[in-house]
């Protein structure tokens, strides 16, 4: 009977070694890779953001409306197609955006805008304080 038993018990044994090999299966590298790369894009925006420091007053050139369309797979948003220039040093830059902001809002509008790089700018409204 003992001879039965242990049979039994052998048999029951996982035939895998411990500790598990560190090797990676694809899909875990895959899903590693994707995770990285997306941490390392979400690092980036962060990074570029925090480089607009600098602020400057904005003068709207056109506001168009688009009216939105809320049915379907094709929905589009409402709000205005903003048009604008600022001028740091001297130097006059343009810009556009899309914001769903009211019109009397539009007009308390400023750039956020990276001192080494005007371009690298983004369209606020004045009660938004721009990263120090």
């Amino acid at each position: 009977m003992t001879d039965r038993l242990g049979s039994l018990f052998r048999r029951t044994r996982s035939r895998r070694p411990w500790p598990p090999p560190l090797v990676p299966t694809p899909l875990k590298l895959l899903v590693g890779t994707v995770v990285l790369a997306l941490v390392a894009v979400g690092i980036g925006g962060q990074l570029e953001k925090a480089r607009r420091t600098a602020e400057a007053d904005v003068e709207i050139l056109a506001a168009d409306l688009q009216v939105g369309d809320r049915g379907g797979y094709n929905a589009v948003p409402s709000g205005w197609h903003l048009r604008y220039r600022f001028t740091v040093a001297g130097a006059t830059y343009l810009g556009a955006a899309f914001r769903n902001w009211t019109l009397p809002s539009i007009q308390r509008a400023k750039v956020c805008f990276d001192p080494g790089n005007p371009r690298n700018q983004i369209l606020v409204l004045r009660p938004a304080s721009c990263p120090r």
